[in-house]
Formats: C-alpha cells, structure tokens, sequence
C-alpha cells in the first residue's frame, strides 16, 4: 500500500513503524526486492545515519521507515521539510487509540508533529485490526480530513478456524501436541505466559518434534537464535508469547494456534493473519480452558497497577528526584501498604508514558516535569490521572469479547464481523 505510491513519482514516501526490529527487517526485504529505502534509528551509528542522510539529500532514498520517536524529533522533522516529500504513512495506525490492543502513548501525538509537513501531504494509515471506535481514534488524531476509508473483513478464506474448549489443562496439552504431530509444514503456537510456553515447548520435544520458544524473557541472542531458526526452517514450530510475530513475513506458515485464550479478537486476528499468506491452506485453532479467562483477567490485573499507587509514585519523585527503584519502594511503603510488585509495575506505566525517565544500570528514576506539567489549563500528568482507568476498563471489554467469540459456535464469523465492522 505504501511501496507501490513511493515508486510511481517523484520524491519520498515516509513510513512510521513502530519497531526497530519491523524496520530492519522490512527495509532488508524492500531492498533485496529492489526497492531503494532506507531507516534512521536509534541504533545506528552517526557515520551510518549521516550516509542515510546523504542518500536522502541526493535524492536516492524512494522510502524512508522510521519509529515515532525518530519522528517526535523537531530537528528531524525540519530535516524532512527541506526533502522532496510524496506522502507520509503511518503503519499499525490502531497504536494510536488507547481502545486497542496495543496502545502506542507516542503514536497519539503523531498528528501534532505533521502539523510540521505541508498539509497538502497525503497521510496514509494502514493496520490490519481496528474496530469502529479504533478508526475514529485513528482519523482524529492524525487529524485526517474526510479521507477514503477502505475496510474489509478481517478473515481471509483460506484460514480453518476451530475452538476447542477442554475441561483440564493437560487435555488441552495433549490435544496441541497431537495437532502440532500431524500438521504439515511450519507453525506458531500461541500461549499467554512464559510459564506455559516453557511447559508446552517440554511436552513437544518429548514428543520428538522439532520446537523452540520465543518470549520477552529470553534474552536478545536467545530470541534472535530462536527466529532465525524458525525463518530458515530449521524447527517446525515456535511456541511463544505475543512478543514473537510482529515483523515475522513468512508466507508458507501453515497453523497458528492458541494453547489457552487470546487476550483479545485484534490480537487473535493479528496472530492468525500470520498463516496461510502465500494463499494455501492454513489452520488456525484455539484449544482452552475455563481457567484461561482468569489467567488473562489477572495478566490485565497486574499489568494496570491502581491509579493511587501511581500517584504515590510521582509524589516520591517529585519530593527527591533521581532515586533508585529501593529507594522508591522505601518511600512509598513508608506512607502505605502497597507491595513491592504492584510499584514496580507502576514505574514501568510511567516509564512508558514518558513522565519518568529511567538511566543507568542500577535504574535511577527521574520525572520529567516538563513531560508532566505543560497542557494549557491541565497538567498533563492530570489528563493521564483522567483517562488512565478506561484503559483496564477497555482491556477487560476485549477480553469479554474473546470469550463471546470462542463460544459462539457456527455463529462466529458474524461476531468477528460486528466487533471489527459493525455489522
């Protein structure tokens, strides 16, 4: 959607993507197809970023990908200003509602930053998975102006879709593994916690399937070892956390299956949408429990810590800034009783939020008070205190909506068409 406009003219298209990795990969692929583009980030070198720059300037560079945050920058966007500019597109656009699955704070202010561009500049946003409220999301903080909307059923034709609701956990084991055993080519299989895809990746090796597991708690050579593997063929499935697949563009994956229940239909659809993309036939099935619904609402529990425990957290900071993560803990059990996990969650939400900023290897803390308190009449902090409990609210609403969808039976094509379409 994007590739095809920036090689039809003159001057430059601009890719906003939300992963260094996605960005890396995708402009390896771009050019291994012919396509001259490009990326600036973070982990680049300044000769490496100051050829990329170059190449812009000369006019060599047809796409250029970047990350918000390389966007956020005021001097990079004057940088643009001054390039032959052909249109800007913003990918997985549903990181901008705080309605979806996987709510970008740096994709909110998007809107705001073209403002810099000519506003005669085409705007582009593309995401495979956004509901009616995520679309209005999207149209009014990228501030686009009665623009065409194409939107088409998330499903595709060649996916085979099952639900399977066991009565006990090993069942649910069994019943993966033996779908795993006879399936043909490669796979995923999804689960929703490290501990289960270290379980699940055990009972498959047992059963003499070639198998590796991917999750945020590997370290980064285990991860990368991990995906290389599984691009290159060497194992027939991955069972992982949702932390693996974003960027993953394998065309003949045949299955991708849930052991347990997705958090929500936009990360279900997302995941599934990674079989069968060369047009063949793909399996897709889910097999869980009752428990499976508990040990996602404790998962939403845990990763929405209490608004009071938030603000407590601030407090400390702004009464002594550039403090520890103990010395934080300290502070805030002195004046309650909350728990060390509960802060600890909570320092990661500021983080993430950019109202604190983290540094050093022993993790000092420091609130960023310009972050925090510039928003005209209302401190910014304030209108996060604001809107911060609809987002568990929300998540809640997507997991309630999943558990609609698994027991809904022949009837389960309808309810993917009125979540994601409204029918």
């Amino acid at each position: 959607c994007y590739v095809l406009p920036a090689m039809m003219g003159p001057g430059l298209g601009v890719v906003i993507s939300p992963l260094i990795a996605l960005i890396r990969d995708q402009v390896i692929k771009f050019r291994q197809a012919g396509i001259p583009a490009a990326a600036i980030d973070s982990m680049q070198s300044m000769e490496e970023k100051k050829q990329v720059t170059d190449a812009l300037r000369a006019g060599i560079v047809k796409l250029l990908i970047i990350s918000p945050e390389r966007f956020a920058l005021q001097g990079f966007r004057n940088f643009l200003t001054k390039l032959s500019l052909r249109f800007v597109a913003v990918d997985e656009a549903h990181c901008i509602s705080q309605w979806g699955s996987n709510f970008r704070p740096e994709y909110r202010k998007l809107g705001k930053y073209l403002e810099d561009l000519p506003s005669s500049l085409p705007r582009l946003a593309l995401t495979a998975t956004a509901t009616n409220k995520v679309r209005k999301d999207i149209l009014n903080h990228l501030r686009l102006r009665d623009p065409a909307k194409i939107i088409k059923t998330p499903m595709r034709d060649n996916l085979r879709i099952s639900v399977e609701r066991e009565s006990k956990l090993d069942d649910a084991e069994v019943s993966l593994v033996h779908k795993v055993w006879k399936a043909q080519g490669q796979g995923i299989v999804y689960t929703g916690t490290r501990k289960k895809v270290g379980k699940l990746l055990k009972a498959l090796l047992s059963a003499g399937i070639s198998a590796d597991g991917y999750h945020a708690g590997l370290s980064h050579v285990q991860r990368e070892s991990a995906q290389r593997a599984f691009i290159d063929g060497t194992v027939k499935v991955m069972v992982a956390t949702n932390a693996f697949g974003l960027g993953i563009d394998k065309n003949d994956i045949r299955f991708v299956h849930h052991y347990g229940l997705p958090a929500s239909l936009e990360n279900y659809v997302q995941e599934i949408g990674r079989a069968g993309r060369d047009g063949e036939d793909a399996e897709c099935d889910v097999v869980y429990t009752s428990k499976d619904y508990h040990i996602q609402k404790f998962v939403i529990d845990k990763s929405h810590p209490p608004l009071a425990t938030l603000r407590k957290c601030v407090e400390s900071l702004e009464e002594r800034q550039d403090i520890d993560l103990n010395e934080i803990c300290r502070v805030v059990t002195s004046k309650s009783m909350i728990e060390r996990e509960e802060i600890l969650s909570s320092m990661d939400t500021l983080v993430k939020e950019g109202f604190v900023t983290k540094r050093g290897s022993r993790g000092y803390f420091t609130l960023d008070s310009e972050v925090c308190f510039s928003l005209g009449n209302i401190d910014k902090i304030d209108e996060f205190y604001l809107e911060y409990p609809n987002r568990k609210k929300s998540a809640m609403t997507r997991l309630e909506s999943m558990l609609v969808y698994a027991g809904s039976g022949s009837l389960r094509e309808r309810v993917l068409k009125r979540y994601f379409l409204d029918e």
